[in-house]
């Protein structure tokens, strides 16, 4: 244990592992007084006091209306926050995330102590950038991806009409299914009023063939069976028996393609402009996407080849929790409750966790090679990018949503990691791309 003093203020620093150090802080009462007169100065103007303006109240009046043990309260998070910063620099620590407080003592004309649990950078030596290998991998948009999105845009721009027929193959049908496995409903497999297009391929191969031909009020029943691959682990290979009622058929008219089709959908005056137009889309989204498939491929080639020391165990779970709330995220936007989701998976949610653990791992490790990377080229943001880029974050929202990230410094820290590690990695594929 390492114990030492700045100013007024004995911090006590224990190793409590190889990546991870535990701070205990005592703070005197003297020590702490700019932090009181802000927490007054805060009291009193949210708080009216006759005789005073709003924040002007002095800290005897104040102390007499809301106790001092209040005032202490209110001050704390600033005594916290601004002793922690000054224990961590003074001692040169290269810390990682917020610490883990834990108040001990608070209370008036004592001392305060606390301790911060904060995980360490680990020691890490870059590989050379000239000598990764990793390449961008860019590919043409073909002439049958241009259709295929003409295609697309011609399905969203089609008319609609109930008809009174069989189904047929581009027909939109509304469907109730059952499914079930050895006559037992499975979960998840009960669905009403689904819609599905038929000839989209969007649900288990043989699926539609058995739809095509029904009409309005029909029921059916067939078996298919899942692929050895399917996503869904606990029906994978198994043939499972289905239930189908029909509802309803809607015929699905396509616009032709030609260049009233291109002025109605994006005021072009032709049909090859349009496709001109789709093609240059699809190849800005591929290249973004292509780019993005080379970064990981680079920082991932860099963490094999560099040598990284014990990456702390509070940053992997970080990623974890992350990871998991990423997945439920996911999962709810499906239009699925996790819970649910988790019971058709047959795991629970520390199941689930520990096998996102070498995942996590491999995040963290990302994580710290690219702020490595940040260090040895010695990159900054300025205040100004900062705001520059709050800015751009709000033009890109919807108007109801442009005040949902308010400017305060936890959101200005995010987009200045943001921005950080925007730089690293172009600096990265920068000099990675000198050998070519």
């Amino acid at each position: 244990m390492r114990i030492f003093r700045i100013l007024n203020m004995r911090v006590e620093i224990e190793q409590s592992s190889k990546n991870e150090v535990k701070l205990r802080i005592e703070l005197q009462p003297e020590e702490v007084q700019p932090e009181i007169r802000s927490a007054v100065e805060r009291i009193s103007s949210r708080t009216p006091f006759p005789g005073f303006r709003p924040g002007k109240a002095p800290q005897d009046i104040v102390a007499k209306r809301v106790g001092e043990a209040a005032i202490l309260e209110e001050a704390l998070e600033d005594v916290v926050s601004k002793s922690y910063s000054r224990a961590v620099k003074q001692h040169e620590l290269t810390t990682l995330g917020a610490p883990e407080i834990s108040v001990e003592k608070v209370a008036p004309g004592n001392p305060i102590v606390y301790t911060a649990k904060v995980a360490l950078m680990p020691q890490i030596e870059l590989a050379p950038f000239e000598k990764l290998t990793a390449r961008p991998k860019h590919t043409p948009i073909t002439d049958h991806e241009v259709e295929k999105t003409l295609d697309n845009l011609r399905t969203m721009a089609a008319t609609e009409k109930i008809v009174d027929r069989s189904a047929q193959s581009g027909d939109r049908v509304k469907l109730d299914i059952d499914i079930f496995l050895d006559k037992v409903p499975i979960d998840g497999g009960k669905t009403r009023n689904h819609q599905v297009t038929l000839g989209a391929h969007a649900l288990i191969p043989g699926f539609e063939e058995h739809v095509i031909g029904m009409k309005k009020g029909e029921t059916k029943e067939f078996s298919l069976t899942f692929a050895e691959d399917y996503h869904a682990k606990h029906l994978a290979g198994k043939t499972a028996d289905f239930r189908v009622t029909l509802h309803k058929v809607t015929e699905v008219e396509l616009p032709p393609p030609d260049d009233a089709l291109a002025q109605k959908i994006a005021k072009l005056s032709s049909l090859t402009e349009l496709r001109e137009r789709i093609r240059q889309d699809l190849a800005e989204e591929r290249y973004i996407e292509e780019e993005r498939k080379y970064e990981v491929a680079l920082i991932q080639e860099l963490i094999e080849r560099s040598k990284i020391g014990d990456v702390p165990e509070t940053l992997i779970e970080h990623e974890a929790t992350r990871m998991m709330e990423e997945l439920k995220a996911d999962v709810e936007r499906r239009g699925m409750k996790f819970p649910d989701y988790l019971a058709t998976m047959k795991k629970d949610e520390a199941t689930l966790r520990q096998e996102l653990q070498p995942k996590a791992l491999e995040r963290a490790k990302s994580a710290l090679v690219i702020r490595r990377v940040a260090e040895q080229e010695r990159i900054s943001v300025s205040n100004d990018e900062i705001t520059v880029e709050l800015q751009n974050v709000r033009s890109q929202m919807n108007k109801e949503h442009e005040h949902d990230h308010p400017e305060t410094e936890e959101w200005r820290s995010y987009i200045r990691t943001v921005l950080l590690n925007r730089k690293a990695v172009a600096i990265l594929k920068s000099k990675a791309q000198r050998t070519r």
